[in-house]
């Protein structure tokens, strides 16, 4: 018998103990602080090539067209390469012709006939993703 009163005086002891121990607010301190990283954050406006020109560019007598297609590099950083591209058909139909590395000024390559001619433009590409496409030229047809 003497063991429930001890068992008894054991639980309401604990009890107490929890109930005034949920009473009390929780307390902490730091003492350490970490210095924040520095953090710049910038915006790039990504250049297209400007000055496109066909100068130089033939048609054979059966209308292969030899395109000369030159440009301005973009003074974009980090540019990584050009992707040139054709259209025709009033730009319903875009045909990609390469991708050059960023230190070219230049694409040549020949076309088949088309009597609707092609307009072409090109487009920068950075390391990072971003592009910007230049205007079309005029429409040249053989």
């Amino acid at each position: 018998m003497s063991s429930l009163p001890r068992r008894a005086a054991l639980v309401l002891g604990t009890l107490v103990a929890v109930v005034f121990a949920l009473a009390l607010p929780a307390q902490a301190q730091f003492s350490g602080q970490t210095a924040r990283p520095a953090l710049t954050v910038g915006s790039v406006t990504v250049k297209a090539p400007t000055g496109l020109t066909t100068a130089g560019s033939t048609c054979d007598v059966d209308g292969t067209l030899h395109l000369k297609l030159g440009w301005t590099q973009s003074t974009t950083a980090r540019v990584s390469s050009y992707k040139v591209r054709g259209s025709t058909l009033f730009g319903l139909i875009n045909l990609t012709l390469g991708s050059v590395p960023a230190s070219s000024t230049s694409l040549s390559t020949d076309l088949p006939q088309n009597s609707l001619g092609y307009s072409f433009s090109v487009t920068t590409v950075t390391d990072y993703g971003w592009t910007a496409e230049s205007a079309q030229t005029g429409t040249i047809r053989c």
